[in-house]
């Protein structure tokens, strides 16, 4: 679930009904996120600001950076047609690696032709949800994320 408004209530709600992690929307007014922020520290759950919809997505980072989320998401949706693995995005990653304290989280068609482009960039966590959904087989898809994480070590 991602909040746009009522933050310190929907997150109590995603606590209370067993949410580890609790998405509230970067474009969210500053309000809504810190009561998000409040609401996740009090509930024990963790807070990800999802930066979907926000054309300077850097800008936005360094705001939510100072607002106390555990996790900062730059993304993109499905129907957007985007990929990170062009120059100008990774080095916008790469900027947002370097500058913001808050760990960042990576999500965006990963699969495992485009992984080697991210695992090293020091994500908190790399997500694949239409890396498995739009696979030629799923099934193999899945089994080879679940298989490099068993074995990583951080990567």
């Amino acid at each position: 679930m991602k909040t746009m408004d009522m933050g310190a209530e929907e997150v109590k709600l995603a606590a209370k009904t067993g949410a580890d992690v609790v998405m509230v929307c970067g474009v969210a007014s500053d309000g809504t996120v810190e009561a998000a922020v409040a609401a996740a520290r009090k509930s024990g759950v963790r807070l990800t600001a999802s930066l979907m919809g926000i054309r300077d997505q850097y800008c936005r980072a360094k705001q939510v950076d100072q607002l106390g989320v555990d996790y900062i998401l730059p993304h993109r949706g499905t129907d957007d047609k985007f990929e990170w693995f062009d120059a100008d995005h990774t080095a916008l990653l790469r900027r947002m690696m370097a500058d913001i304290k808050t760990p960042l989280v990576i999500c965006g068609g990963i699969n495992e032709s485009n992984y080697s482009l991210v695992k090293d960039m020091g994500f908190a966590i790399k997500i694949s949800g239409r890396g498995i959904t739009s696979a030629k087989d799923p099934g193999r898809a899945t089994r080879w994320l679940v298989n490099l994480a068993a074995n990583s070590t951080g990567s």
